[in-house]
């Protein structure tokens, strides 16, 4: 809640900033003006749309980079676990490849393990250490602020800033 309380303030200041050109410009905008000071009138206007427009993008921006942070415990995935097996399964029968049949001799009795036996004893090794590997608690982020928000204030400063439809002195559109 406290990354959010910089975003409302700034939020509230270009309200207040937005609220204060309207209600300028629109009493200004009730007086009887000359040519020159209609012509001044618009530029002022659109100078003071096109700071809002800035302000109004900027705030979209820093409101896409609000980001929080939380602890999870997080389990590991199928995907994962077969991946880690295949890529053991794959070294074993690589190991085959380039050794041959290995012999193993415990207790007086001796064996000769083919592909299949180091490709079964590669794959179990590295699914469980992928199983494990996937195990614990992680630091996962998140956005505060869904992009529903912020990608169209960044649209609407973007609108503003290019002025299209505003109405120019004379009746043409900028």
């Amino acid at each position: 809640m406290r990354a959010l309380i910089p975003a409302i303030v700034i939020g509230l200041v270009l309200l207040i900033a937005w609220l204060a050109d309207v209600l300028y410009l629109r009493s200004a905008g009730h007086q009887a003006m000359t040519g020159e000071q209609a012509a001044r009138h618009a530029r002022l206007k659109r100078m003071h749309q096109r700071i809002v427009g800035v302000g109004v993008v900027l705030y979209g921006v820093y409101l896409s980079t609000l980001t929080g942070t939380a602890m999870r415990w997080v389990l590991p995935g199928i995907g994962v676990i077969g991946g880690g097996a295949a890529a053991g399964a794959g070294i074993g029968l690589l190991t085959y490849a380039v050794v041959g049949a290995v012999g193993v001799v415990t207790g007086g009795v001796g064996i000769a393990l083919g592909a299949a036996a180091m490709a079964l004893i590669g794959g179990g090794v590295a699914a469980v250490g992928a199983a494990t590997g996937g195990f614990g608690y992680r630091a996962v982020a998140y956005p505060l602020v869904t992009p529903w928000l912020w990608i169209p204030t960044i649209v609407l400063g973007i609108y503003l800033i290019l002025g299209i439809g505003i109405k120019r002195p004379g009746g043409s559109s900028s």
